[in-house]
């Protein structure tokens, strides 16, 4: 609301966001294999199966008829399905097969197994315990309580998860086909996610909202970014949030399927991230050593960090915890190496590739799709453009 991490924004270019970007997908491979592990082979064909649905059916169309009654004629229309709905007919053909593969106990048995959870019947009892119906209420688990230890923890969280934002930001940009986000759509986009945590405090979720990069990778792979189909998710959304045995069905699938969607959504992440380096000269030995340097550091910290949990940085343990979280974020880490090697290096504006990042920005023909529906006629006074989450059309944002 406030403004203030537009200020940084301006210091941001291409090798502060490519690792900050990369780094998300790279880091969370540990995720992948873990869902993955009790059934590779599962997990394989997962992605093969998304591979051929989504880059070599995506051009195959589909005949669709439709009847108007009116005029009493049937038109013939062609629909790629597979351009649309990749992942979804992914995820029903593998987990229709496993389904299969457990009616036949190819996969074992014996819980205590680990290729257990490749069945599709190992969560069995979720829908079986879930109720039918569930209406949260805001402070449902009790009245919030404050101390000095969860607030540092939660402001280091908040500060690497607003950075791992704003790379979402020019990650989904990129795969939208959309101009990088301008300062006042990512002031409103952190502004939102605010209220979200705020929300999601008051009805004791247990976890925060920002954005997910597995959506962003989503984006890539269906080739689908429409604000549409993102507002009739949220309605379903919200609708299987208090219908929890329908939501219930969709836990239900195997580990490995969810492990090989990840892989894929998780790849597409990361080479977002490195499309950023077009931008940018990589004949510079400057260049090189920055994006080593941060790619490096970006892994090797959160990993120490990983390793020795237990060690004690400063004397405080309340700084200690906070030091710890913000150092054990690989794409803050990596981000921030970037953003102060970039500004302190000496370097031109065309060698690190601010001038060609910054082409789409500030630009009124490009902003428009950032601006507030219904509402961004009314702000054409230059009083709106004092507001850092909103838009005027007499400002130069």
């Amino acid at each position: 609301m406030s403004g203030l991490i537009s200020y940084v924004i301006a210091l941001i270019g291409p090798l502060t966001i490519t690792p900050a970007i990369t780094l998300i997908g790279l880091w969370l491979y540990p995720v992948a294999i873990h869902f993955s592990s009790p059934n590779w082979i599962l997990s394989l064909v997962t992605i093969l199966v998304v591979t051929v649905c989504s880059q070599v059916l995506q051009k195959i169309p589909f005949p669709f008829f439709s009847i108007d009654f009116k005029e009493k004629s049937v038109t013939r229309q062609s629909i790629y399905i597979f351009r649309l709905f990749p992942i979804l007919i992914s995820v029903l053909i593998v987990w229709f097969g496993t389904f299969i593969c457990t009616e036949l106990d190819v996969f074992p048995s014996n819980a205590t197994d680990i290729g257990y959870k490749a069945r599709t019947d190992s969560k069995s009892w979720v829908i079986e315990t879930t109720p039918w119906f569930r209406i949260p209420y805001p402070f449902q688990w009790g009245w919030p309580t404050f101390s000095i230890a969860g607030a540092a923890g939660m402001t280091a969280g908040v500060i690497a998860s607003i950075l791992e934002s704003i790379g979402d930001y020019y990650a989904a940009a990129k795969l939208s086909g959309a101009p990088p986000p301008p300062r006042h759509a990512i002031n409103r986009g952190i502004l939102m996610e605010g209220i979200g945590c705020l929300t999601a405090g008051i009805f004791g979720s247990g976890n925060g909202t920002t954005s997910y990069s597995e959506n962003v990778g989503a984006i890539g792979i269906t080739k689908v970014a429409s604000r549409r189909v993102v507002q009739v998710s949220v309605i379903f959304m919200l609708v299987f949030g208090c219908c929890t045995k329908v939501g219930a069905i969709f836990v239900t699938i195997p580990d490995p399927i969810i492990g090989g969607l990840f892989f894929c959504m998780f790849g597409m992440v990361t080479s977002v991230g490195l499309s950023s380096l077009q931008f940018i000269d990589l004949n510079s030995p400057r260049n090189l050593f920055v994006l080593g340097l941060s790619f490096m550091l970006g892994m090797a910290v959160p990993q120490w960090m990983s390793d020795n949990s237990d060690t004690l940085l400063v004397d405080n343990v309340d700084v200690n915890r906070f030091i710890k979280l913000i150092l054990g974020t690989s794409m803050f880490v990596g981000a921030l190496v970037g953003f102060l090697l970039d500004n302190v290096l000496p370097g031109t504006k065309k060698e690190r590739g601010l001038s060609s990042w910054s082409k789409d920005h500030g630009s009124s023909t490009n902003v428009e799709i950032y601006q507030l529906p219904y509402i961004s006629r009314f702000l054409t006074s230059k009083v709106w453009s004092y507001v850092p989450f909103l838009y005027s059309v007499n400002s130069n944002d």
